[in-house]
């Protein structure tokens, strides 16, 4: 008997699901999803749509349901298109702007992008708006650097 207790092991989640009858979804349904044959083909956007699509991302990230009736009548798109749209170029600025930030700590490792103190400091401020103006701050101060190094020679 006391080989046996020792050989137990902690039940995986699946397996404690099972025993216990809980399923693993959050949702007891199952999403239809249509076949590949039955969706609508891919959307070609007209450089014309893509233009306002843009100009208005540009203005606001996120669309309200008004705007984005008014966009799907003004454009011929239906709104789950739009809504689509807004949530993939959300997606595409997001990583654009992670990238960005990524590559300027590349260029200036020597300087601290965040001191932590400084996000102790601005609790209302968000932490990409801190990381944003620090970095500008570090950029700034080392292209003054270099215009000084550059005056110098």
């Amino acid at each position: 008997m006391y080989a046996i207790a020792n050989d137990l092991r902690t039940p995986t989640l699946i397996e404690l699901q099972m025993l216990l009858g809980v399923s693993a979804r959050k949702h007891d349904y199952k999403r239809n999803r249509k076949s590949v044959s039955e969706r609508k083909p891919r959307q070609a956007y007209s450089a014309r749509q893509l233009d306002r699509l843009e100009s208005e991302f540009q203005n606001d990230k996120y669309l309200s349901v008004n705007k984005r009736i008014q966009l799907s009548q003004t454009l011929n798109l239906t709104e789950t298109q739009i809504k689509t749209w807004f949530q993939n170029r959300r997606t595409k600025w997001k990583k654009q702007l992670t990238s960005s930030i990524r590559q300027m700590c590349k260029e200036v490792p020597s300087t601290p992008v965040v001191p932590f103190p400084a996000l102790l400091s601005q609790p209302n401020t968000s932490l990409a708006t801190s990381l944003i103006s620090s970095l500008n701050t570090s950029v700034s101060r080392q292209e003054e650097s270099s215009s000084v190094i550059d005056n110098h020679e």
